[in-house]
């Protein structure tokens, strides 16, 4: 699923949830800690693993976070492809198309 650039992430969170199914646990970066958010996954039976705000009170434990270096890993190589980190691409389409092709360099390279 694709939003518009100045969609937040949360916006499109339960949406991309409900489309995987069940899971033990959903590591997310602290743009998606929000009451809400928690209370739904629970509801799903997954294990939300992710940090605190700032501002929160009673922060949660979160120490399978550490598994999402590899996928931020995968963004910073992403972001070295001009066209995929300023999004030159109009369409959904040929931005995905864009986005696959850069991850085919980047798994062909290792």
């Amino acid at each position: 699923m694709m939003s518009a650039g100045q969609v937040s992430d949360i916006e499109m969170a339960k949406p991309v949830v409900g489309m995987v199914g069940h899971s033990a646990q959903l590591i997310a970066d602290k743009g998606y800690d929000s009451d809400d958010f928690r209370a739904f996954l629970r509801e799903q039976q997954i294990n939300p693993v992710i940090p605190a705000r700032s501002n929160r009170e009673n922060p949660e434990p979160w120490y399978l976070y550490a598994a999402r270096h590899a996928i931020e890993n995968l963004f910073s190589k992403l972001k070295q492809f001009r066209a995929v980190a300023t999004r030159y691409d109009k369409t959904i389409t040929s931005f995905s198309a864009m986005v696959l092709l850069a991850c085919i360099v980047i798994w062909a390279r290792i």
